[in-house]
């Protein structure tokens, strides 16, 4: 059944393998190099192959403790199988969909955050390697951010996101803004090149156009 399975798929499962499942996989793709790391679903995977898998999961105790090491870029599924307790330290791509949580620690190197629509709970200390920090603009997060990491590029809130901002860091270049932003308490950068706000949001274009050389995209929601 192992040589069936797509290969990037089993250079993932080998980590989870006993020695001598790893040994025939070896036997199987000798000599060939693979450079694709990135796992997409792995919650998905494990549920479909669970029947095969789980059984030669060293020391499986119906949670993974650890994710493979090599992922690059993770996208959860909306339910989880088991609970996601740590990341892969190589991440630098992370979509959560799930409701619960994140883990205390993000990967330092991790460069994109994306959160889903249906999560609300306290962020963990974002790593100064974020560019890019996205919710989903229906999203519900509505949760005080502490600060921001100081490299952040892109930031994208919620519409209805309506917690006090901490400052802006002036690598800002893209921002989403919610409803109610108020640029008077939390002020835009001047390196600001975009922004997108709501037609119901609390300032009109005009008076955006007053404070900053951005451009301006106004849609409904």
């Amino acid at each position: 059944m192992l040589h069936k399975l797509p290969v990037e798929m089993l250079l993932h499962i080998s980590i989870f393998l006993d020695k001598k499942s790893v040994v025939m996989l070896k036997r199987i793709f000798n000599n060939i190099r693979f450079n694709v790391y990135d796992f997409v679903n792995y919650n998905d995977f494990l549920e479909y192959h669970k029947d095969y898998f789980m059984p030669r999961i060293n020391n499986y105790d119906n949670s993974c403790k650890a994710l493979p090491i090599y992922i690059t870029h993770l996208k959860t599924s909306t339910k989880s199988i088991s609970p996601i307790l740590s990341f892969p330290p190589r991440l630098i791509e992370l979509t959560w969909m799930l409701e619960e949580e994140l883990p205390p620690l993000l990967p330092l190197n991790l460069k994109h955050l994306n959160i889903g629509i249906y999560f609300d709970e306290p962020l963990p200390p974002l790593p100064d390697s974020l560019t890019e920090l996205t919710f989903h603009r229906s999203g519900e997060y509505n949760q005080p951010i502490q600060k921001f990491p100081p490299n952040l590029q892109v930031l994208c809130l919620p519409s209805d996101y309506n917690q006090k901002l901490p400052p802006l860091p002036p690598t800002l270049k893209n921002f989403y803004m919610p409803r109610s932003y108020n640029f008077r308490y939390t002020p835009l950068p001047k390196n600001l090149e975009f922004i997108a706000m709501d037609e119901n949001s609390e300032y009109s274009i005009e008076e955006l156009q007053k404070i900053t050389k951005a451009e301006i995209c106004a849609h409904t929601m």
